[in-house]
C-alpha cells in the first residue's frame, strides 16, 4: 500500500514528485484476497481501505524523517509501537535503547532512500493518506512539514490503480524493510551483540540465518532464531522485536579500529531472502541495497546508484554457531517468488462508486 500510494503521488503530480510512501499501521482493516481466490474484487480493495482518506504529499528533512521513524515507538499506549508501512525503496537501522523514563525504544541511526544514504538537511517528499500526513497516531513529526498538498486521489482509488497497473507485483513481502541492534559489548577485540526484528510474526517464512556486516566487518553468516519479543510492564509482546541473532566475533586489529564502540553503519540493506542449494535453510543478507524493483544481486554489485560498495573484512573461521561448513559461503541468490501472485482485478458489481 505504501508502495501504491508513492506511486499515485507520481502518476497525478508527476513523475520524481514523491520520494517515500507510508502507511499507518492501523490504516490496512482487512486482508486483501480474504477468500484466497486470487481475484480481488472492488469489495475487496475497499475493505482493506474503508475511511476514504485523501493521497496527500508533505515534505521533510532527513533529520524530520528520522525523528518521524522514532516516534512508532509510543510506550504506554496499548500498541507500545506503531510500525509504519513503508515504500520499498526505504530501509532503515535502529538501537534499541532505554530511555529516561525506564522504556525500551527505538533509536534511528540509518536511513536509505533508493539506496542512498539519507542527509539530515535534504529534504524527502512524502506521500500518504492525509489523517497520518496531519500528524496522526501521534505522528507529530509530520506537522513539522512544509508544502502539504492533496493528490486529487483517495486512498482507495490509489491501491485500485496501483493494482490495475501492476497486478505482476502483487505478492507477499519477503523481507523487513528495519533491522535492529541491540545488547552492544566490547572486551578488548572482542565484540559481541543482537540483531532484532528479522522476522515477521505472522504465517510468513522465517529467515535462519542473518549474514551481518557492520561498521565495514563482516561478521559472516548467524543463525536466528524465532524469538525476541520484548514483553512491556504489563506483559505486552513488543513483537517487531522477533527473530533475533546473537553475534559474537574476536576481531583482528584492524577490524577492531574500523569498528569502534559503537554501531553506527550497516551494509544495508536487504536482498530477498536467498535459500542454500541442498540445505534446507533461509537466509536474510544486509549487506547489498538492490536497485528497487529487481531482484536480489550479488554482493559484488554496486549498491544502487553506483556507490562503490565498501570492502569488509575478511569472513572469520567459521564457529559452531554459523552454518555448517557447506553454507559458509555466500550461497548464490534466488527469487523466493519463481511465479507472481495470480492476482486480477475485476470490477465493482454496481455501476459508478457512489455507494461507498
Amino acid at each position: 500500500m505504501a508502495t501504491a500510494t508513492l506511486d499515485a503521488a507520481n502518476d497525478t503530480l508527476g513523475a520524481g514528485t514523491a520520494d517515500i510512501g507510508m502507511v499507518n499501521s492501523g490504516g490496512l482493516r482487512n486482508e486483501l484476497d480474504t477468500n484466497g481466490d486470487g481475484i480481488i474484487t472492488y469489495m475487496e480493495a475497499h475493505d482493506v481501505l474503508p475511511f476514504g482518506n485523501a493521497n496527500a504529499l508533505v515534505t521533510l528533512t532527513g533529520a524530520q524523517l528520522k525523528e518521524l521513524l522514532n516516534q512508532q515507538w509510543q510506550p504506554g499506549n496499548k500498541r507500545p509501537v506503531l510500525w509504519l508501512g513503508l515504500s520499498e525503496n526505504v530501509t532503515y537501522a535502529y538501537r534499541l535503547v532505554t530511555d529516561e523514563s525506564g522504556n525500551q525504544r527505538g533509536e534511528v541511526f540509518s536511513v536509505r532512500v533508493n539506496g542512498h544514504e539519507v542527509d539530515d538537511n535534504a529534504t524527502y517528499r512524502v506521500a500518504g493518506n492525509s489523517f497520518l500526513l496531519s500528524g496522526g497516531d501521534n505522528f507529530t513529526a509530520f506537522k513539522q512539514g512544509t508544502g502539504y498538498v492533496e493528490t486529487g486521489y483517495i486512498d482507495l482509488d490509489a491501491m485500485v490503480s496501483w493494482l490495475q497497473n501492476h497486478a505482476d507485483k502483487v505478492q507477499p513481502a519477503v523481507r523487513r524493510h528495519s533491522v535492529g541492534f541491540a545488547n552492544l559489548q566490547r572486551t578488548g577485540n572482542h565484540a559481541s551483540f543482537d540483531v532484532c526484528g528479522l522476522s515477521f510474526t505472522a504465517g510468513e517464512t522465517h529467515p535462519t540465518y542473518v549474514h551481518v556486516a557492520v561498521n565495514g566487518v563482516d561478521f559472516g553468516y548467524w543463525p536466528v532464531t524465532d524469538t525476541g519479543a520484548i514483553a512491556d510492564e504489563d506483559g505486552i509482546k513488543l513483537t517487531p522485536y522477533a527473530g533475533q541473532a546473537h553475534v559474537e566475533m574476536d576481531l583482528t586489529d584492524e577490524q577492531a579500529a574500523l569498528f569502534g564502540d559503537s554501531i553506527n553503519q550497516v551494509q544495508l540493506l536487504a536482498s530477498d531472502d536467498v535459500h542454500l542449494d541442498g540445505a534446507n535453510a533461509t537466509y536474510v543478507n544486509f549487506d547489498t541495497m538492490p536497485t528497487p524493483g529487481t531482484p536480489g544481486t550479488s554482493g559484488e554489485e554496486k549498491p544502487s546508484g553506483g556507490e562503490e560498495e565498501v570492502t569488509p573484512a575478511p569472513t572469520p573461521t567459521p564457529t559452531p554457531d554459523e552454518p555448517p561448513a557447506q553454507a559458509s559461503a555466500k550461497p548464490a541468490r534466488v527469487s523466493p517468488m519463481q511465479s507472481a501472485y495470480p492476482i486480477r482485478l475485476t470490477p465493482p458489481p454496481l455501476a459508478g462508486r457512489g455507494f461507498w
